[in-house]
């Protein structure tokens, strides 16, 4: 890494070409670490977020971070003459603000600054902020996810190039040679690509679990409210699931001649009950990931997370083994999530293929479903709110713009401080009980994930006439709210837990749904989850206050 190609500009600050390897050619500015610098890197920094793929509430956000970095590091004071290099830095799956001086470690958390207000901001964006110290220099990294816009985008435009090439195999290639291209090419490369998840994705959903229990004992021990919080989340998820299969059912008795099952024919249990209850405590603790084995994975992340949470005085430093883990197998995660475009055109040329244009246009129908069943599940939340005399219309007015951000930002737990805001804002909500409430409902109130997963696995299984029982109903039920536990914080949360589910069920006929499920539905779980968040919020307020009075 290097810095080249100065060109002088005013008062001292250099803008500089930084890193320049190959084609990738970083532009950043070389500013003096003195308060008359900061007009000059807030001038930079303005312009190097404006990006049509970054929310405007991250790069916001992102300004504040930067604001609180500068001005620590003016407080912990370093040498005269001595620099400070910014960069931005484009990554996959998003970008990052590259800071970097020498002089000694910037330690944000020394007592003297305990009651800070730069504190408080890096408190608060803590899971955004990187820092490394070696031979005397510090490396700051403030990191901002891209808007699921672009992502989506570039997602249709895969589609559409499958309906196109779709009608041009038509046009030049027999059904004959269509149907050999279909299962010696691209359904084995789909199958690459759901291997490459799984692969990466066992050991992430793992350490996501981890990640987000820990978090959640951590504020359980030191706010009381928590535990009520997680006992109520996970009350709301199991409703979700219950409610999914209930609706799945609905929609057999209501449409019969779309499937191949009998659902008056779902027996209690079969004949492998007895291997499948040896199955799911292996004898080797590695045979879960070696073969991704669902169930005996959910049995060693709850073992898992029950240990760590009471490891006592070793918690601290296994829990920032787990966190590192989580990071480097989620950027393992993203890099592989980045090919998700391409598939997405072959499983779409996979089931043109398979079945035309009926075929593409029974998936349509399951994700017009799904969509429909997802405002049943919102009518409950209406219910909810309506219970404790909360006005629903007005409740709901005031959420689209903050379910219209969040749709930018893509992330509910990377929307967290923006939605806290929002809620004292427009909502008038607590402020405190927000910070202590919205964190932990980010990561394990999912009933999005556990509805739209639930819902179009048990459809399909109706679909294909694969053979369940009750316990196998059962136990998928009990995989999805496993492994939705750790979902936000991982990419592709939602295709990684439909591809758990047919692995279970052994059934490839779903692979092309799972790509479906998180380019179609992605945003719509998303949504569901924050608006769950917000309500559980609400209700806990209207409670207290009707308590108090």
């Amino acid at each position: 890494m290097g810095v080249g190609h100065p060109e002088n500009c005013t008062g001292g600050i250099r803008c500089v070409i930084v890193d320049r390897m190959g084609n990738n050619v970083r532009q950043g500015i070389e500013i003096p670490v003195a308060a008359e610098g900061f007009s000059a890197a807030q001038s930079y920094v303005e312009e190097a977020l404006k990006l049509r793929f970054l929310s405007p509430e991250i790069a916001h956000e992102t300004m504040l971070v930067f604001e609180a970095v500068f001005n620590t590091v003016l407080e912990q004071g370093v040498d005269p003459g001595t620099t400070m290099s910014i960069v931005r830095d484009n990554r996959l799956g998003g970008i990052s603000l590259k800071i970097g001086y020498a002089g000694k470690r910037f330690a944000p958390v020394e007592d003297d600054y305990l009651m800070s207000p730069e504190l408080r901001i890096l408190e608060a964006y803590a899971d955004r902020l990187t820092y490394r110290y070696h031979s005397g220099y510090n490396t700051i990294r403030i990191s901002m996810k891209k808007s699921p816009r672009g992502y989506f985008l570039t997602c249709g435009v895969g589609i559409l190039l499958a309906v196109l090439a779709y009608m041009l195999l038509c046009l030049f290639v027999s059904p004959e040679d269509r149907t050999a291209l279909l299962s010696e090419y691209i359904f084995p490369v789909e199958q690459v690509f759901a291997n490459a998840m799984l692969m990466v994705g066992a050991p992430v959903t793992l350490f996501s679990l981890l990640k987000n229990a820990s978090n959640t004992f951590i504020v359980a021990e030191w706010e009381s409210g928590a535990r009520r919080l997680q006992a109520k989340a996970l009350i709301t998820s199991a409703f979700a699931i219950a409610l999914a299969i209930a609706l799945s059912l609905l929609f057999v008795w209501m449409f019969p001649e779309l499937y191949a099952y009998d659902v008056r024919h779902i027996g209690i249990t079969d004949e492998s009950f007895a291997s499948f209850i040896v199955s799911m405590v292996p004898a080797s603790i590695v045979a879960p990931f070696e073969a991704v084995s669902p169930v005996p994975l959910m049995v060693v992340a709850l073992l898992v997370t029950y240990a760590l949470c009471s490891t006592g005085e070793h918690f601290d430093f296994l829990k920032q083994a787990i966190d590192a883990c989580f990071e480097l197998f989620s950027r393992m995660l993203s890099a592989v999530m980045a090919a998700l475009p391409v598939f997405c055109f072959l499983a779409i040329l996979d089931e043109l293929i398979d079945g035309g244009f009926q075929q593409l246009a029974v998936v349509l129908t399951f994700v017009v479903f799904a969509l429909a069943s997802t405002i049943i599940l919102l009518a409950t939340y209406a219910l909810r709110l309506r219970a404790q005399g909360i006005n629903v219309r007005e409740f709901a007015k005031t959420l689209i713009p903050l379910l219209r951000e969040n749709l930018a930002i893509g992330s509910v737990i990377d929307a967290v401080p923006f939605n806290i805001r929002y809620c004292v804002r427009n909502f008038g909500m607590d402020r405190d009980r927000l910070r202590d409430s919205l964190p932990v409902l980010a990561q394990i109130n999912l009933d999005g994930n556990c509805f739209l997963i639930t819902l179009i696995a048990m459809g399909y299984i109706y679909l294909t006439g694969t053979d369940v029982t009750w316990v196998n109903i059962a136990v998928i039920a009990m995989l999805v709210l496993v492994l939705s536990c750790g979902a936000p914080n991982q990419p592709g949360s939602i295709l990684l837990g439909a591809l758990f589910v047919i692995m279970y069920l052994n059934s490839n006929e779903m692979l092309c749904v799972a790509f479906f499920l998180e380019v179609f539905l992605g945003s719509v779980q998303n949504i569901v989850n924050v608006i769950s968040s917000v309500v559980t919020v609400a209700e806990e307020e209207a409670a207290q206050t009707k308590a108090a009075a």
